[in-house]
């Protein structure tokens, strides 16, 4: 069973370029878990298990962390 939960917080830069880029390489993991599972189709049912992957990426602060802000950042 290979599961994996995660959340990831951080500050990137405002290049719009590194965003970008960072996107870039979700969206080719994305690709390679629909390739993965059409390659898997002609499995048997018994040899498979269903996953769901789910990602975003989102300029945003969470509305219950506002106040451990540093004063200055914003």
């Amino acid at each position: 069973m290979a599961e994996l939960l995660s959340l990831v917080h951080g500050r990137l830069s405002q290049a719009k370029a590194k965003a970008r880029e960072l996107v870039e390489r979700l969206q080719r993991l994305a690709h390679d878990f629909a390739r993965q599972h059409l390659l898997d189709q002609k499995l048997p049912e018994a040899e498979k298990r269903q996953y769901t992957l789910v990602m975003g990426m989102r300029s945003w602060l969470f509305e219950h962390f506002k106040h451990l802000q540093r004063a200055g950042r914003g």
